[in-house]
C-alpha cells in the first residue's frame, strides 16, 4: 500500500514563519524612519507658511506678531505681541527639540512686516538638525 501524503511539516511551516517576521520587521524599521521623516518635513514647511501667514497678519491688522516655541509641550503658537492674544496653535514633532545655541527663540513681525528678530533658529530631530533663517528687512524665512 503507497500512502500519499500532502501538506508541510512542522520545521517547513516554521521556516516560512521565520521568513515573513523578517521580512516584516525590515518593512516596519524602514517604513517608521520614511514616516518620521514626512512629519519633519511637514513641520518645516508649515512653519515657513505660518511664519508668512503671521508677517501679512501683522501687516494687514498693524500689529506686532510673535510665533512662540514651547519644547515641554512640543506646540507653537502665534501671538499678538501687546496682548498676548493667540491667532493659532500647532504641534511640533515630539522628537523636536530648540538647539541651545541658536540665536532666535521665537520668530516675529513689527507692524509693518519687517522682522523684529533676526538670526537662526537650530532644530535638533531623530535624523540630525535643521536651521531656520530670518534675515533682516522683509523678514524672509529659510530653512537650510
Amino acid at each position: 500500500m503507497h500512502r500519499s501524503e500532502q501538506g508541510f511539516t512542522f520545521v517547513e511551516m516554521l521556516l516560512v514563519l521565520m521568513m515573513t517576521l523578517i521580512v516584516a520587521s525590515i518593512a516596519l524599521i524602514y517604513g517608521t524612519k520614511g514616516i518620521q521623516e514626512k512629519e519633519t518635513r511637514f513641520f518645516f514647511e508649515q512653519l515657513v507658511s505660518d511664519a508668512v501667514y503671521i508677517q501679512q497678519y501683522a501687516k494687514n491688522h498693524r500689529v506686532k506678531m510673535d510665533l512662540i516655541f514651547d519644547e515641554k509641550t512640543h506646540l507653537y503658537s502665534a501671538k499678538k505681541r501687546e496682548t498676548n492674544k493667540k491667532i493659532f496653535v500647532r504641534t511640533m514633532p515630539s522628537s523636536m527639540k530648540i538647539k541651545r545655541g541658536s540665536t532666535l527663540y521665537k520668530i516675529g513681525f513689527n507692524e509693518n512686516g519687517n522682522a523684529s528678530y533676526v538670526g537662526r533658529l537650530t532644530f535638533l530631530y531623530f535624523g540630525g538638525e535643521q536651521d531656520v533663517y530670518v534675515y533682516l528687512g522683509s523678514g524672509r524665512i529659510t530653512v537650510k
